[in-house]
């Protein structure tokens, strides 16, 4: 498999962890059924514009093709994948090594990486490729998956589209407070307040009412009236200040 360029996103270091970790994974593998080990794998950077694997390449994600699966019986038995038991023990072998894949790497078994390579930022990656059995094989694994088990940190979220300050507070709520009018009481005479009770105000009945903002300067001088129906209060804006 031709190497393609480096990309910054898919760091060195994983992908020397990723060639190790598999390499640990077909070491087990090939072990545990009396196959000959695999080499060292090569890791090598993958980007939209990178072809899917050839054909003469043996996806280690996909279903066993018959030259695959050939090579399994071969390997296994001495004898060709043509009888029902030799595919039974292949198809066997193909499984232990997509449910180990799929533990290791998070990846779906038996899911083809024929699809990758075609355009968007979901398919850069990594392949991974290795000598087993005589064939070439390789793996893919996207960012997409890289991120999902954990292993390459996910994208920062687009930043928000800069807007004025006047636009930006346009749509913030201020509350206004009407004030009718002050009083002044001792905390005796406070104590003593009982229903019923007048308190004076410092405003005339005629006079108008203040609209305050809460801890800003913002006042405006407003009349006291209702709405149309009579339903609920309301005041006229008369002037600001």
């Amino acid at each position: 498999m031709t190497p393609v360029r480096d990309i910054v996103w898919v760091p060195a270091a994983l992908r020397e962890r990723l060639c190790a970790e598999l390499q640990a994974l077909l070491d087990d593998w090939t072990r545990a059924w009396g196959l000959p080990g695999a080499d060292m794998p090569q890791a090598h950077a993958l980007d939209a514009g990178s072809p899917a694997l050839p054909p003469e390449v043996v996806d280690l994600l996909a279903p066993a093709s018959a030259a695959w699966r050939d090579a399994l019986a071969l390997a296994l038995m001495k004898v060709r994948c043509q009888s029902p038991i030799a595919d039974g023990v292949v198809r066997r072998v193909v499984t232990s090594l997509h449910e180990a894949l799929q533990t290791a790497f998070g990846t779906a078994p038996g899911a083809p990486t024929a699809a990758v390579g075609t355009a968007g930022p979901g398919h850069h990656g990594v392949v991974l490729s290795v000598q087993l059995l005589g064939r070439r094989c390789a793996m893919v694994l996207t960012n997409a998956q890289l991120r999902q088990a954990g292993r390459l940190p996910r994208p920062p979220k687009p930043a928000l589209p800069a807007v004025s300050f006047e636009r930006a507070l346009a749509s913030v709520p201020v509350p206004l407070v009407a004030q009718v009018g002050h009083a002044s009481l001792s905390a005796t005479e406070l104590l003593e307040l009982a229903p019923g009770d007048v308190l004076v105000l410092d405003a005339r009945l005629a006079s108008p009412l203040s609209l305050v903002s809460p801890g800003s300067a913002l006042c405006l001088t407003a009349q006291l009236g209702a709405t149309a129906d009579a339903t609920r209060r309301a005041a006229r804006c008369l002037a600001t200040h």
